[in-house]
């Protein structure tokens, strides 16, 4: 079975490295970590890394001494940015910090190719950018490749009304309730305000189950007030059944609609 992508993990901060490990170790992804900018750029030469994720603000490799200068100017995150891409076109890269919008003024970013997700954050949260930035934009056969285990869904699906309870994570997070359901995606009723283009990860109760189904990615397709649509873009094969065996159910008692 073929293994997820590489990641490298890069922050002057040992807990926020192994909570990042951690849990991208947990979705089956490799890990990476290095604790400043020149670690990093060496393990990039030695390492089929596909994704770098790395602090804004990186700390020097060693402390320096009282009148003693540096042969080299230390490289913040952004600095690492620059040099990765240079070598290493390919690489997808987010960015950690625990400031605020204004960073993403800073020249060289651009926060469409270079998200930044901002500390403190919930590792499903860090799932869901690392998901984003690996899979949203790579064309349908390379997605079908990096995700062989998951169900990638078409559109067009029949829908059914439901009412059933959801929570979303990632850049807004909230609760719900599913009013339209499909193997593609939903309609969710949520007094939060989301924007086109988001993307989240969503936990579905239906009737009588114990366990919610996970929706790894989903993405915002269009909101109106107090109501958005989601399409289903990253689904495991798992939830994908269990889906597809209740819409099954509910198509036996309930007419479906497919405009």
């Amino acid at each position: 079975m073929p293994h997820k992508p590489t990641v490298l993990i890069v922050d002057d901060d040992s807990d926020m490295r192994v909570y990042c490990a951690k849990a991208l170790e947990s979705e089956g992804y490799r890990t990476i970590v290095s604790s400043n900018a020149a670690a990093a750029l060496d393990a990039l030469g030695r390492h089929p890394v596909k994704l770098l994720i790395t602090d804004f603000q990186l700390g020097p490799p060693t402390p320096r001494l009282a009148g003693h200068s540096r042969s080299q100017p230390v490289l913040t995150g952004v600095g690492l940015m620059k040099k990765a891409l240079a070598g290493y076109p390919d690489l997808r890269v987010v960015l950690m910090s625990a400031y605020g919008d204004q960073l993403l003024n800073t020249p060289g970013m651009d926060p469409k190719k270079q998200p930044l997700l901002r500390k403190p954050f919930r590792a499903e949260s860090l799932r869901l950018v690392v998901n984003e930035a690996l899979y949203a934009h790579a064309t349908p056969s390379v997605q079908q490749d990096a995700l062989p285990e998951a169900v990638l869904v078409p559109r067009a699906h029949p829908r059914f009304q439901v009412n059933h309870a959801v929570v979303f994570t990632g850049r807004v997070e909230g609760q719900g309730v599913v009013s339209n359901l499909s193997l593609g995606g939903c309609h969710i009723q949520s007094s939060r305000l989301v924007r086109p283009d988001t993307y989240l990860t969503v936990l579905l109760t239906l009737p009588d189950t114990v366990q919610p189904l996970k929706i790894n990615v989903a993405v915002v397709r269009w909101t109106r007030p107090g109501v958005f649509g989601l399409e289903f873009r990253y689904v495991e094969r798992a939830v994908h059944d269990r889906l597809a065996r209740y819409l099954s159910m509910l198509s036996k008692s309930t007419p479906a609609r497919h405009g």
